[in-house]
């Protein structure tokens, strides 16, 4: 039997002299004149594997932004395989574990901030939850060593790379995150992921690492033969197939990589374009949930859009849950003309045949739409302000009064300048809304303006005020049920904490074109754990006095895109564009651009909102679209069909982008057909190597 070299005892789960060689190669023990010790073995004292370990968790991170040395993703697997080297299996987990929580640490570093900023948690308990969850996602490089040196003691070749997509498609985490995403500044090595995903593109990074690693590694133990005068048995022969292999799988894409984005590039410059304006308010989380401020961050809002539209844009884009406002003027009728929709979104039912009785005797008069003029509209008011006192309708205080719904609130007067009788949703916004009221009046220069001008509060909450553009803005939208029916007028904290029996609170997008026409909505898919929702909330109500708070939405249940102008957008909301899957089921349905609203608010001027864009662009590759990305504080940005990062905000002001957008062809990619069908034949083989690996130890 031979004898190791360099240790007391063989570390690893097989014994040398039994484990099969991957390319066939005979093992040969014999040396000169006299039987010879075993070269395969490499002794590493324990400091060095421990520093190797950090030297990748750390290269790892150090690729993502805000560092972005994309390069180090190349090799700081290389140290990790150096690191656990000869272990046993479970020597190899913790080794891998560490660097993996090394890894994530540095990655997501400000979830201890956000817990205590927004979770309201003391600094001790947050950090041991930050450093908990990053831990807990390092288990990924963990059950990767501990899989390498259980399935394949002799080399990696055979399960590294396999394994690897296979826990990358299915470890869970709450914010995944992919080895191919180091490379989103590096788009020459991701374009392949319109064949196979973000999961091929991982593997082909893991190949490079492996590659490197196989081949020091022999040559490694080619010298330390000759210096011992040891024959150079297999293990000392350079695995040639696996070698040539893994080249030509590097080289392919490779080759691939420039051919596909020229081709891209030319189906981009001869697509039809669309003039996008995007806006990001800089409204912290703190401001952006303040009831005080929420007319000044919509002036904030209409500001910066009415800038856009000077630019001559088609659609302005705000970002996630930007519309809120104390009272909103909008309609659920299906009606198109535009009076009925003006005057139901005004008026209650009782008071409205008055007034649709006065608009259009203005309009036959004077012209259609004259009885929309601010002037006019002003004049109208206080007539009907007269009119209302005439016929006994109840007149209510100067200012709006605490509660009213637009659900039913059949015979209630209220007033700002003048006795109206009008009926505005409160910051909630039913779900069946078809349209919302433009505001008939010019934008001031300052919120001081409007209160002077005594401008009215359904031309000061309007979603649509002083711009010509479309525009597509997140909101929260609810849907009462029976048992729900008087939940509104109990404040909007009652209806947050509401069973879900009695609502539906959904986060919404909405496409609203110029004349407040409601053209498509968007329910949020996917949502955020603990973040919008709480698991068992409707048993454990007690949780929200800890996480005050976290949200109690509900998910939508269909993926849907919005028409717009002959074309087809495909919504995106929060971190739902960091999920391949399913970014790939809304692809189905053919979109010509994909456009992500986002709220970055919660983890401040961190990392975070530059890594979620990060994680987000490689759906552009996938899919072959544009990506418009929307956020309240950072980073909004425009993405090509090629990954390229056209134009991105900082996270520190307030800031527009406008971009003329292709509107790419209605074609799918092969992974938009085939998914991550490589992670499924990654599976069968890790499979089959568990099995085969179970018959040997029988056998043994």
């Amino acid at each position: 039997m031979c004898n190791h070299i360099d240790g007391k005892g063989d570390d690893s789960p097989n014994s040398p002299d039994n484990a099969a060689n991957p390319d066939g190669a005979e093992k040969s023990c014999s040396a000169k004149g006299a039987s010879a010790p075993s070269n395969r073995r490499i002794d590493l004292p324990w400091w060095l594997r421990i520093l190797f370990a950090c030297i990748g968790g750390v290269c790892v991170f150090l690729a993502y932004p805000d560092y972005n040395l994309f390069f180090l993703a190349y090799i700081a697997l290389f140290f990790e395989l150096w690191a656990i080297d000869s272990l046993r299996p479970r020597s190899a987990f913790f080794v891998g574990w560490l660097a993996g929580t090394i890894t994530n640490t540095g990655g997501f570093y400000w979830i201890s901030g956000m817990l205590e900023d927004f979770g309201h948690m003391p600094t001790w308990l947050s950090m041991t939850l930050c450093v908990g969850l990053c831990a807990l996602q390092g288990l990924v490089f963990g059950l990767w060593a501990w899989g390498i040196r259980k399935f394949d003691s002799r080399s990696p070749w055979v399960t590294a790379i396999a394994l690897f997509v296979v826990i990358e498609m299915f470890f869970p985490m709450i914010f995944p995150w992919y080895y191919a995403n180091s490379q989103y500044n590096f788009v020459y090595a991701v374009q392949t992921a319109d064949i196979w995903g973000v999961l091929g593109v991982s593997a082909l990074i893991v190949t490079f690492n492996v590659l490197i690693y196989d081949v020091s590694r022999t040559a490694f133990l080619r010298r330390r033969a000759r210096r011992l005068q040891i024959a150079l048995d297999a293990d000392c022969q350079y695995h040639k197939k696996s070698i040539i292999a893994a080249l030509a799988f590097l080289g392919f894409a490779a080759i691939y990589a420039p051919i596909r984005m020229h081709q891209v590039d030319a189906t981009q410059a001869a697509a039809p374009k669309l003039s996008i304006g995007m806006v990001e308010g800089d409204i912290g989380i703190w401001e952006k949930e303040d009831p005080s401020k929420l007319r000044n961050n919509l002036f904030i809002h209409h500001s910066l859009s009415h800038a856009l539209s000077e630019q001559g844009v088609d659609l302005i884009v705000w970002p996630e849950s930007s519309y809120q406002a104390t009272w909103v003027w909008g309609s659920q009728t299906t009606s198109t003309d535009p009076i009925v929709r003006e005057v139901d979104a005004i008026f209650t039912p009782e008071f409205a045949p008055i007034a649709e009785r006065a608009y259009r005797t203005i309009d036959a008069m004077f012209g259609e739409g004259f009885s929309r003029n601010p002037v006019i509209r002003r004049s109208l008011f206080e007539s009907f302000s007269i009119q209302a006192q005439i016929n006994g309708w109840q007149t209510l205080d100067p200012f709006l009064p605490s509660f009213v719904s637009g659900f039913s609130v059949p015979n209630e007067v209220f007033n700002h300048e003048s006795q109206i009788m009008r009926r505005p949703y409160l910051r909630l916004i039913p779900d069946d809304t078809t349209f919302y009221l433009p505001s008939a009046e010019p934008l001031r220069a300052s919120r001081k303006d409007d209160l002077i001008k005594l401008i009215r509060p359904e031309d000061i909450s309007s979603p649509i005020r002083d711009f010509d553009a479309a525009l597509l803005f997140g909101t929260l939208t609810v849907e009462l049920t029976e048992k729900g029916r008087g939940l509104v007028e109990q404040g909007m904290t009652s209806v947050y904490r509401a069973p879900a029996d009695t609502r539906k609170l959904y986060n919404t997008a909405h496409l609203v074109d110029k004349d407040g026409t409601v053209l498509g909505k968007y329910h949020k898919n996917y949502l955020l754990i603990f973040g919008e929702y709480i698991p068992f909330a409707d048993k454990l109500s007690w949780i929200y006095e800890i996480l005050p708070e976290a949200g109690n939405l509900t998910p939508g249940n269909v993926i849907e895109t919005m028409p717009f102008r002959g074309y087809a957008i495909g919504p995106i909301i929060c971190y739902e564009d960091i999920l391949p899957r399913f970014v790939q089921k809304l692809s189905k349905l053919r979109p010509n651009v994909f456009i992500n609203i986002t709220n970055d608010a919660w983890f401040g001027k961190t990392s975070e909102p530059m890594l979620h864009l990060a994680l987000a662009m490689m759906r552009t590759v996938e899919h072959r679209r544009w990506l418009v990305r929307s956020t309240n504080t950072g980073v909004s940005a425009f993405v090509d069909a090629n990954g390229r990062l056209l134009q991105k905000t900082s996270i520190y002001d307030a800031e527009i982008l406008r971009q003329d957008v292709a509107m790419m062809p209605p074609s799918r990619t092969l992974y938009s057909y085939i998914g991550d069908f490589l992670g499924w034949i990654a599976l069968v083989w890790v499979a089959f190597l568990a099995v085969l690996r179970r018959r040997r130890n029988k056998i043994d």
